[in-house]
Protein backbone atom coordinates (compact mmCIF):
# COMPACT_ATOMS: atom_id res chain seq x y z
CA UNK A 1 0.00 0.00 0.00
CA UNK A 2 1.37 3.41 -0.92
CA UNK A 3 0.30 6.80 0.34
CA UNK A 4 -1.62 9.31 -1.74
CA UNK A 5 1.41 11.56 -1.74
CA UNK A 6 3.64 8.82 -3.15
CA UNK A 7 1.02 7.89 -5.75
CA UNK A 8 0.67 11.42 -7.09
CA UNK A 9 4.42 11.97 -6.97
CA UNK A 10 4.87 8.86 -9.11
CA UNK A 11 2.19 10.06 -11.54
CA UNK A 12 3.89 13.44 -11.87
CA UNK A 13 7.28 11.82 -12.42
CA UNK A 14 5.90 9.54 -15.13
CA UNK A 15 4.21 12.48 -16.88
CA UNK A 16 7.45 14.50 -16.82
CA UNK A 17 9.35 11.52 -18.23
CA UNK A 18 6.89 11.19 -21.12
CA UNK A 19 7.23 14.89 -21.95
CA UNK A 20 11.03 14.70 -21.82
CA UNK A 21 11.03 11.62 -24.04
CA UNK A 22 8.94 13.45 -26.65
CA UNK A 23 11.30 16.44 -26.56
CA UNK A 24 14.34 14.18 -26.91
CA UNK A 25 12.84 12.34 -29.87
CA UNK A 26 12.04 15.63 -31.62
CA UNK A 27 15.57 16.97 -31.07
CA UNK A 28 17.24 13.75 -32.26
CA UNK A 29 15.02 13.45 -35.35
CA UNK A 30 15.80 17.06 -36.28
CA UNK A 31 19.52 16.35 -35.82
CA UNK A 32 19.34 13.22 -37.97
CA UNK A 33 17.63 15.14 -40.77
CA UNK A 34 20.59 17.51 -40.87
CA UNK A 35 23.46 15.06 -40.38
CA UNK A 36 22.23 11.68 -41.55
CA UNK A 37 20.36 8.67 -40.29
CA UNK A 38 23.35 6.49 -39.49
CA UNK A 39 24.70 8.66 -36.69
CA UNK A 40 24.23 7.13 -33.26
CA UNK A 41 26.06 6.81 -29.97
CA UNK A 42 28.53 9.27 -28.53
CA UNK A 43 28.77 11.73 -31.44
CA UNK A 44 25.15 12.97 -31.47
CA UNK A 45 25.09 12.83 -27.67
CA UNK A 46 28.06 15.17 -27.40
CA UNK A 47 26.71 17.50 -30.09
CA UNK A 48 23.16 17.62 -28.67
CA UNK A 49 24.20 17.84 -25.02
CA UNK A 50 23.96 21.64 -25.02
CA UNK A 51 20.41 21.50 -26.41
CA UNK A 52 19.41 19.09 -23.65
CA UNK A 53 20.91 21.35 -20.98
CA UNK A 54 19.08 24.40 -22.36
CA UNK A 55 15.75 22.59 -22.08
CA UNK A 56 16.52 21.06 -18.64
CA UNK A 57 16.47 17.51 -19.95
CA UNK A 58 18.59 14.98 -18.12
CA UNK A 59 19.76 12.12 -20.30
CA UNK A 60 22.43 9.45 -20.36
CA UNK A 61 24.24 8.38 -23.50
CA UNK A 62 22.79 4.87 -23.53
Amino acid sequence: MISKQAFYKRCKTQENKKLNDKKIIEIVLEYRKKVGIRTCGIKPYSELKNDFVKQDIKIGRD
